[in-house]
């Protein structure tokens, strides 16, 4: 497992709370087994696509994770404007670990803006 000194933890303004590193390998630690996505060996831009396709399945309060090729840059802005609570590490190796979480307000803010 890489040491703190070793990863970049980046964080999303609507993390309810500071993740550390420790924290968020805690979270993706308790989350189901098919819960946890490992999109290492898929090209640019199919592990965004992944994700995005499964973040579009959370329920209101539900998490999952992905381990991705490299950091998902891109990833983290389209997060944000879908008002998905994450947070993301770059590990030693290059690769990303990403932690999602779909909060009920979030949720609850598009089903009224669908229906406006």
């Amino acid at each position: 497992m890489a040491s703190l000194e070793q990863t970049r933890v980046f964080r999303a303004a609507r993390v309810r709370e500071p993740l550390d590193e420790p924290e968020l390998r805690a979270r993706v630690g308790r989350l189901p087994p098919e819960s946890v996505l490992d999109l290492r060996d898929l090209p640019a831009p199919e592990p965004m696509e992944k994700i995005l396709a499964a973040c579009a399945r959370l329920a209101p309060a539900d998490a999952l994770a992905a381990r991705t090729p490299r950091l998902p840059q891109m990833l983290m802005s389209l997060l944000d404007r879908r008002g998905l609570l994450w947070a993301a590490l770059e590990e030693a190796d290059g690769t990303g670990l990403v932690w999602v979480e779909c909060p009920v307000a979030a949720r609850v803010l598009v089903v009224v803006e669908d229906h406006l």
